[in-house]
């Protein structure tokens, strides 16, 4: 973990401490779990405490070339990511990522739900270099086309996509929660990773 991601990991888990929720739990993708064509996947989950709800853990990992074997000292990265549920690709080598956001039980025994409509449940927006930030909108006509098309589980506790690493943009992400009370959305970023040129 880089200097700057161990400051905004203690940092959001500060935040979180004063709000008396728990640290942000980080955790490995069995390369198994990922589909063959992708370098490697990353995840992060919301979970939900007295009318809180927060991004409460984070997963990475890599998936090896067919044939190859990763080195010990070649460890998943970290998705360093704040409490607004950012997701942080600079760790993966060139390539697609696979993408994932979770509800884990608490939000889903909450009576929230990822909309069943795909191009309902996630939006994306580029964020232009130097200008401000776009917003995401909803809807396939939408979708960045450097993006594979997003999957809801038939669950609908999570919804993945691929990143198909064609450009070097950070791209806003609008992620839509149907509740007891309606539908909200959370409005997180994702910077790509598999270059040095950030």
């Amino acid at each position: 973990m880089t200097d700057q991601g161990k400051s905004e990991m203690d940092s959001a888990n500060a935040g979180r401490a004063a709000m008396g929720l728990p640290g942000l739990i980080l955790t490995p993708i069995e390369a198994a779990a990922l589909p063959a064509h992708v370098v490697g996947g990353a995840s992060v989950t919301l979970s939900l405490r007295d009318n809180v709800m927060w991004f409460s853990a984070a997963a990475a990992g890599y998936n090896p070339p067919s044939g190859q074997t990763m080195l010990a000292a070649e460890v998943p990265p970290l998705v360093i990511r704040t409490d607004g549920g950012d997701i942080d690709l600079t760790g993966f080598p060139p390539g697609d990522v696979q993408l994932t956001v979770l509800i884990d039980d608490s939000v889903f025994n909450g009576g929230y739900r990822i909309p069943a409509d795909a191009w309902q449940a996630v939006a994306l927006a580029a964020n232009p270099v130097g200008g401000p930030p776009s917003t995401p909108v909803f809807g396939q006509a939408n979708w960045p086309a450097n993006f594979g098309a997003p999957v809801v589980a038939a669950d609908q506790r999570s919804v993945t996509w691929i990143d198909t690493e064609s450009d070097q943009n950070v791209y806003e992400y609008s992620l839509a929660l149907d509740g007891p009370n309606g539908r909200i959305v959370i409005d997180p970023k994702i910077k790509p990773g598999g270059s040095t040129n950030r």
